[in-house]
């Protein structure tokens, strides 16, 4: 087979690997599997401030993988205000209804807390056998949502949810959730 003959083969062949499915409401199962395994409570667990710089929140999955708060403030990473500020509890819950809300998340600037709540929704792709999901979540009112994923590439398996947050000129803080609780949450957030 010449060159060209093998070329056009391939072509055929990879020719859908990667797309999404035109409609994966009705047409891929693995959506409401992906759905089924976003909803529910989250817990911050802990917050990346740039490479190797992982501030850890108390009883963290990620045990041993970064600072304690107070080990973070004690470096010079965190003021004792940022540090106070990440001490209150953030909780993210995310409902069946395609509805979040996130309580005392910290601002880009740990200065004081904010909550964000939206709408979310959730996509499956297909590549080649792999498979996996992309997050959409939007929601005020301040600051932006830049971009939400599982933290297990693109997999709900652990359940983390890693968020990139951006406030104004503040810059980009990342922020993940561990889930804490998969109850049937269908109520609607008001």
């Amino acid at each position: 087979m010449n060159i060209v003959a093998q070329l056009a083969l391939l072509a055929i062949l990879l020719g859908g690997c990667g797309k999404q499915m035109s409609d994966p409401q009705v047409s891929d199962p693995l959506l409401a599997v992906g759905e089924q395994a976003f909803i529910g409570s989250y817990k911050l667990d802990n917050v990346l401030l740039g490479p190797g710089k992982v501030v850890l929140l108390p009883n963290s999955m990620f045990e041993g993988m970064g600072d304690a708060v107070e080990q973070a403030a004690k470096k010079g990473l965190l003021t004792s205000g940022q540090a106070a500020t990440l001490q209150q509890d953030c909780i993210m819950v995310v409902l069946a209804d395609h509805t979040f809300a996130i309580s005392n998340l910290p601002a880009a600037d740990f200065s004081r807390n904010v909550s964000i709540k939206g709408n979310w929704s959730l996509t499956a792709y297909h590549t080649m056998a792999a498979y996996g999901y992309r997050i959409s979540m939007k929601g005020g009112p301040k600051g932006d949502l830049a971009l939400a994923r599982f933290f297990n590439a693109d997999k709900p398996e652990p359940p983390v949810v890693q968020i990139d947050y951006t406030e104004g000129q503040l810059g980009q803080v990342t922020f993940r959730f561990a889930r804490t609780s998969n109850p049937s949450l269908s109520k609607p957030l008001r």
